[in-house]
């Protein structure tokens, strides 16, 4: 029996992604040389021979069995140079692009060809797929056949092509420089040369990876296509009867369409859903953005015609496509469970299923539209699935049933719609590929699972007793206590990682913690890095919060109890100090106390006791107030650092030494007095002393810097004010404060600084205590030991929170000040902003001493670059409290701080993808809210909305300040959810955000 020789081309670079195209992951078990090899099994003798280059060993690793040949000079090889690199022998012989997949009846076919030349053409090319792009189409290798039943036809040539063996000895006596530099002119030399080329058509039988999409298009359809592919296969799910058609067929043909539904649901009620041609499509989907509607009556024509018409028009100017479907299922009434799965993290890839579902008879259309206001969402990691029972055993049949269909499809990043029927039957309702690309994080993807047990690992080891803090157990939090995902992010770059932890989170945060009157805990690190993400060790804080008159004995039973109260409600983990811990002596200390501690066993004289330890620290707190919040030593130092003549790098290094030095105590004792304010006015709400509108009154009414800020850009406008006095003030903040690629306000102060018009709502409010009032929190000041006023008492309130804001601001000029000197620094070096931001404040004190060579910064930065790209794949929750967290865990709903009692319906918009949009006017979300973001105040906003942050958070009392209704700290779940809104309703009062549109 002859043998067909097959010479696979895949020398060159791939298209995208670091990967050689033939080890590009189809799904989790597939590459695409493994679709390659399947098909080749169509041809019965064979010797695959693979032309490679660019990290060929890496194909050997994967595939010993295949024949290989090194391609010489691939670097700066044509196509054509590497084919003439193939070791021809007296027969036959197959040609393709390592980049190419064809069904084995494409293969088949070719191999059985009697031309001299068989050429596999494409030739309805450009509609190939739904809104191929027209960059692929530009890129497209085209061909006319000049005879034959093509002849005429523009087509795209797909690099399979074969030839005879007197073609093959023709083809050994040529070189590459004779005939050009493509396989085409090859082709086009041949014929000249009198062999005879016939054409096949593939079809939609072939897919090349010129798109992140290709091969999902090839393995799927649209909705109704992929439904009925799959319905005969599955044995864990049911896919139900279907009936589709396009918008064509229904205006020429809807009486015979609806006979047709009538006679296949008879007597059933019916969903009649979109399937048009870009709803599913593949550079994005607009899942969601046309109409379904559902209990259609399938007795009734009249009903079926209006809903037919209603789903067309939502197609809006498609609604003529002839590719539009409308897809008829039978409606499912007896649902116990409905969502949507991801089987990838849609951002990176990353190996885990997402699970967004109701578990309380919703309807599926409202997962998909995104304005369910009662669903749930799980992630899981792919590999870890036994972990679901534990988190929630009802999901265990779709996760089965999902993962039939990645193994029918050879394909693991999909969209699946299902339902859950109450007898446990899982429906599953669509299938559509994720249509991202995620090939830029192969190069990391190998590392994911050894980083995650990594960090697994680390959370175990800090279980069990410890030398430097009571308690048996800790648990972490991205939000406690001094906030790291607020104000650096969930996935800060390493210089802000390394600034916040030696400014604050190292040492100074428990030295201000012992100096107040609490526990001293010695030098004990505050957060810990999990997957490149800041967490705080709760136990060293709950530690760090304990009296320090208070005995071991008893600390432990605090510890405990706060533990695990949190525990119980993850969703207070960004609250800690007012709904968790007890942290300062307030009028309603009593009830929380036994209401939190006594069911762990805290009994009533232990109570006493910590209860006369706080009012220590709170009467000495108010009356101490300025022995520890002041700021001159830092201003002086830093004028002096600044005017020196100094090197940038020794600048920034010396500008953050004196900051942790001269300023980060004062600013950590300044919000320390911030927490004790607020809490008291938390407590007097409580108790009904003021009202809430009171406190928002009394918030007003401070000149802080918000307001000062506000004043001095009125003056500006007025020109009673200079610019540059201004940027003097502000210019320092960035939004990031820690970031130096955020651009300071002095680098776009028109942007930042100056009001577009003088419409600044400026609001000057007074408060004053009725006697009433005045005589209430006098006894409660009396209860605590201090002999001052209740208007005194206010006076301390309102100071604190101004000083804490104040602090703040001086605290982040040197900080900003530092980030500009290293950029300065950098660009000295030739290292860009974007790159200086991957070295940690360490590696500057290394180059300063002169122990770090600059010739190793730039591998230092490859290096964290890579580790960067990888933490951004990991997915864990904002409160780890067991290992299994690291690989499934359930977004809970956060308990969101709302500021104001008021309400307001307007637009949505994002800061964090639309920064310069005319915000005047609309309600604004983002994610961080550090003072970087106080910019936001001047474009006359009516409501903010921030993922993270909790009632004393720095955003919070910017709101309350400026009276602007707010949500703080809506977490992950939510905030997902408003970002692909645009209308919403913000319901302070009423504790409610509504999604309009």
């Amino acid at each position: 029996m002859v043998t067909t020789n097959i010479y696979i081309l895949g020398a060159s670079y791939p298209m995208a992604g670091k990967k050689p195209a033939v080890l590009q992951e189809i799904s989790e078990k597939t590459k695409v040389l493994d679709w390659q090899l399947n098909s080749f099994g169509a041809i019965n003798s064979k010797q695959i021979n693979f032309l490679g280059g660019y990290h060929i060993e890496d194909v050997v690793k994967h595939y010993p069995e295949i024949n290989y040949i090194l391609v010489k000079n691939w670097e700066s090889n044509t196509i054509l140079d590497t084919f003439f690199q193939c070791p021809l022998e007296d027969s036959g012989a197959i040609f393709t692009y390592a980049d190419t997949i064809f069904r084995p009846e494409i293969l088949k076919k070719i191999s059985q060809s009697t031309g001299d030349i068989t050429v596999a053409i494409d030739v309805n090319y450009e509609n190939r797929y739904d809104n191929r792009s027209e960059a692929d189409l530009e890129i497209a290798e085209i061909i006319i056949p000049n005879h034959g039943e093509y002849r005429g036809h523009k087509s795209e040539f797909t690099g399979l092509f074969h030839i005879k063996s007197n073609v093959a000895n023709i083809i050994k006596s040529l070189k590459s420089n004779i005939v050009g530099h493509n396989l085409l002119d090859l082709l086009s030399y041949l014929e000249g040369r009198g062999f005879h080329i016939d054409f096949i058509d593939v079809g939609s039988n072939w897919a090349e990876l010129n798109e992140p999409q290709d091969i999902a298009r090839f393995i799927l359809g649209n909705k109704a296509q992929t439904l009925s592919r799959l319905a005969p296969m599955v044995k864990k799910s049911k896919i139900g009867k279907q009936i589709s058609f396009t918008v064509e067929e229904w205006v020429s043909n809807s009486d015979v369409i609806i006979l047709q539904i009538q006679q296949i649901f008879s007597g059933k009620q019916l969903i009649i859903r979109s399937s048009a041609s870009q709803e599913d499509g593949w550079s994005s989907s607009l899942a969601g953005q046309y109409t379904s509607i559902l209990n259609v009556d399938s007795g009734s024509i009249e009903s079926i015609i209006k809903v037919v018409k209603k789903v067309i028009s939502s197609y809006r100017e498609n609604k003529n496509n002839s590719d539009d479907q409308i897809l008829v299922q039978e409606f499912l009434n007896d649902i116990n469970i409905s969502g949507v799965v991801f089987t990838c993290q849609l951002e990176t890839g990353a190996p885990y299923h997402t699970f967004n579902f109701q578990d309380n008879e919703g309807s599926i259309e409202a997962i998909t539209s995104g304005t369910s206001q009662d669903d749930r969402t799980i992630v899981l990691h792919n590999k870890e699935v036994a972990q679901l029972k534990k988190v929630e055993s009802k999901l265990e049949p779709i996760r089965k049933a999902i993962d039939e269909l990645k193994g029918l499809l050879s394909f693991d990043k999909l969209d699946v719609e299902f339902a859950i029927d109450k007898k446990g039957l899982v429906h599953i309702l669509q299938v559509r590929p994720i249509t991202v690309d995620h090939r830029e994080y192969d190069d990391v993807a190998n590392l994911f699972e050894d980083k995650l047990e990594e960090s697994a690992a680390l959370f175990t080891s800090f279980q069990g007793s410890s030398a430097f803090v009571l308690g048996e157990t800790t648990s972490f939090s991205n939000m406690s206590d001094w906030n790291p995902a607020e104000i650096i992010g969930i996935h800060p770059n390493p210089l802000a990682f390394s600034l916040y932890r030696f400014l604050i989170t190292d040492d100074v945060w428990a030295k201000q913690r012992s100096e107040f009157g609490y526990r001293d805990i010695g030098a004990h690190p505050l957060i810990v890095s999990f997957c490149g993400q800041p967490y705080v060790d709760l136990r060293a804080s709950f530690n760090s919060f304990i009296p320090a008159t208070i005995d071991d004995q008893l600390a432990k039973k605090l510890i405990t109890a706060y533990l695990g109260n949190l525990s119980s409600s993850p969703e207070y983990h960004d609250k800690i100090e007012f709904d968790i811990a007890i942290t300062s002596w307030t009028p309603t200390f009593r009830r929380n106390a036994e209401e939190k501690l006594m069911p762990w066993g805290v009994n009533s004289k232990e109570i006493d006791k910590l209860e006369e330890a706080l009012k220590l620290i709170t009467s000495n707190a108010i009356v101490n107030f300025k022995k520890h919040t002041s700021m001159q030593n830092l201003r002086k130092r830093r004028v002096e650092i600044l005017q020196s003549k100094i090197k940038s790098l020794n600048k920034g290094c010396s500008l953050l030494s004196d900051c942790k030095n001269n300023g980060t105590l004062a600013f950590a004792h300044a919000a320390r007095h911030g927490f004790v304010a607020i809490s008291f006015l938390k407590s007097l709400i409580e108790n009904e002393v003021l009202t809430k509108d009171e406190v928002d009154l009394l918030m007003s009414s401070i000149d802080g810097v918000p307001s000062n800020m506000q004043k001095d850009q009125i003056a500006l406008l007025n020109g009673q004010i200079t610019l540059k006095k201004i940027i003097t003030k502000y210019g320092h903040l960035r939004p990031g404060t820690y970031d130096a690629t955020a651009p300071a306000y002095w680098e776009d102060p028109k942007y930042y600084l100056k009001p577009e018009n003088s419409k600044i709502n400026i609001k000057s409010s007074i408060f004053k205590l009725s006697k009433k009032q005045q005589k209430s929190i006098t006894e409660f000041l009396e209860d605590l030991g201090l002999v001052i006023s209740a208007d005194e008492l206010i006076d301390y309130i309102k100071k604190a929170i101004v000083v804490r804001e104040e602090t703040k601001l001086e605290f982040t000029r040197n900080l900003s000040s530092a980030l500009d000197c290293f950029i300065e620094f950098g660009q000295e070096i030739g290292v860009s902003r974007h790159e200086i931001v991957y070295l940690e404040y360490q590696d500057f004190e290394q180059l300063a001493f002169g122990n770090l060579n600059f010739n190793e910064v730039s591998q230092i930065i490859k290096s964290r670059m890579i580790q960067d790209k990888l933490n951004q794949m990991f997915e864990i929750p904002p409160l780890i409290k067991s290992k299994k967290d690291f690989y499934c865990f359930e977004h809970y709903d956060a308990q969101i701080n709302f500021i104001t009692n008021k309400k307001i319906i307007s637009e949505l918009k994002n800061l964090n993808t639309r920064v310069h949009d005319n915000l005047e006017g609309k309600i604004i979300l983002t994610r961080q809210a550090d003072p970087g973001y106080d910019w936001v105040f001047s474009c006359n906003i009516v409501g903010l909305i921030t993922q993270h942050g909790g009632a004393n958070s720095h955003m919070a009392i910017r709101a309350a300040e400026l009276g602007l209704p707010a949500a703080i700290g809506i977490g992950s779940k939510l905030f997902n959810k408003l970002a692909k809104s645009n209308k919403i309703k913000l319901d302070c009062g009423n504790h409610n955000i509504i999604i309009i549109n």
